[in-house]
């Protein structure tokens, strides 16, 4: 069972600024223009600038050193991704 469909938006911005991360000298960003995001999921730019305030109000991501199209994702965040994806795995790992 593939639980990426019942995930919602939210998460699927979260989910491609964790996977779309690099690191340089220790410190881990996305370096993605907001329009970059929302061709990548198949959103509108205005959908994908509201769901990011959002999730920057909500405290699961932020600007990178308040650099324009710099994200890091948070602790929280990363946490969010570790329980939907835990949960995923343990439904594979349930099929007969």
């Amino acid at each position: 069972m593939n639980l990426e469909t019942f995930v919602n938006d939210k998460f699927k911005i979260l989910d491609l600024l964790y996977n779309h991360k690099i690191d340089i000298k220790g410190n881990s960003y996305t370096s993605l223009s907001q329009q970059e995001i929302a061709n990548l999921i198949h959103f509108s730019k205005q959908k994908t600038n509201k769901l990011m305030k959002e999730l920057m109000d909500e405290g699961y991501i932020d600007n990178y050193m308040n650099l324009r199209g710099k994200y890091v994702v948070t602790t929280i965040g990363k946490e969010v991704i570790m329980v939907i994806k835990n949960i995923e795995i343990e439904n594979l790992g349930g099929r007969s």
